[in-house]
């Protein structure tokens, strides 16, 4: 019996938060690229063994998903604009380097105004490394 089971979990990676082009309706906000190598081990709370992702059975359930800080729905920091997954071979340029899937790629843009968001993207900006995490479900376990 499969059961759908909420994940959220951390890729331990050095994997850098990247500058798009801007975008927007009548004001310009900076777009931002966010990778999670999802081709390894991840430790999920709650269990005791890592899991690895199989990039071939990843969906979205949505197009624009909320980008938080830390999970935490009364942190939000943008929406993605774009979802897709980088399959093995495949690769994209952030920050002047080649950085190759698997992974999950989100573009996104902030749309909150809270100082915390406005923080972080300053901080994105200055090329502070951020790292990004992951939330999903889990529908099938091997």
């Amino acid at each position: 019996m499969k059961k759908k089971q909420q994940i959220e979990f951390t890729i331990n990676s050095q994997l850098p938060v990247c500058m798009g082009e801007a975008v927007g309706d009548g004001e310009e906000k900076p777009v931002f690229m966010l990778l999670s190598n999802t081709g390894k081990k991840a430790k999920v709370g709650g269990s005791p063994l890592p899991i690895v992702i199989d990039m071939e059975g990843v969906s979205f359930t949505r197009e624009k998903i909320p980008i938080l800080i830390e999970h935490d729905t009364d942190r939000r920091f943008g929406t993605s604009v774009q979802l897709q997954v980088l399959k093995a071979g495949e690769s994209v340029m952030c920050r002047g380097k080649e950085v190759h899937g698997p992974m999950v790629l989100a573009t996104c843009v902030r749309t909150s105004n809270r100082e915390e968001a406005l923080t972080v993207e300053k901080d994105i900006l200055d090329g502070f490394p951020f790292q990004v995490s992951i939330g999903g479900y889990l529908e099938e376990v091997e």
